[in-house]
């Protein structure tokens, strides 16, 4: 593992989760998240899952490079949400 974590800075994983809402005893389960695994010297992860038409987003890092990772998923957020709009109004066809 430290050959690996020698030679990144972040580890990203996108994983495609259920898309219909799941139900754990009988109660609906609104939210799913998971970490990436965090080795070595590797000072960031970011996750990002689709579940139930919806895309949940964590990001664990060193506090000495990011003191407020919260701040890094509103930015993120935002520019999401800017493609979306981007996209509905027609400036790119996905899929292409």
């Amino acid at each position: 593992m430290a050959v690996f974590s020698a030679k990144a800075s972040m580890v990203a994983s996108n994983v495609p989760g259920p898309q219909q809402q799941l139900h754990f005893t009988g109660v609906p389960v609104s939210q799913a998240l998971f970490w990436v695994p965090q080795a070595g010297s590797i000072g960031m992860g970011v996750s990002m899952l689709t579940y139930n038409g919806e895309v949940q987003f964590g990001v664990m890092s060193d506090r000495a490079l990011i003191p407020e990772p919260g701040d890094l998923i509103r930015i993120m957020r935002d520019e999401l949400e800017r493609l979306i709009l981007f996209v509905r109004l027609g400036g790119v066809t996905l899929g292409d």
